[in-house]
C-alpha cells in the first residue's frame, strides 16, 4: 500500500513539473498575454504618483478583468 501512495505521489510530482514547463513555455510563447504584463501596460498609461493611486489602479484593472470573464 505504502509503494503505490509513493508512486501517485511521484506520478503528481512528475505531472506538475510538467505542467510547470508547459506553462513557462507558453509564457515564452505569447509574451504580453500574462495577468503581470497586462497590468504593467495598464499601470504604464496612468500618470501614478503615490502608492494609494497604484492601489486603486490595480484594483480598477482587476474588476474590468472580472467583468470580461
Amino acid at each position: 500500500h505504502e509503494s503505490l501512495y509513493n508512486t501517485g505521489k511521484n506520478t503528481m510530482t512528475y505531472l506538475s513539473e510538467k505542467m510547470l514547463c508547459i506553462l513557462e513555455r507558453l509564457s515564452d510563447m505569447f509574451p504580453g498575454s500574462s495577468y503581470q504584463s497586462r497590468l504593467d501596460t495598464y499601470l504604464s498609461t496612468k500618470g501614478i504618483t503615490d502608492a494609494a493611486q497604484l492601489e486603486n489602479y490595480i484594483r480598477q484593472f482587476n474588476s474590468q478583468k472580472e467583468s470580461y470573464l
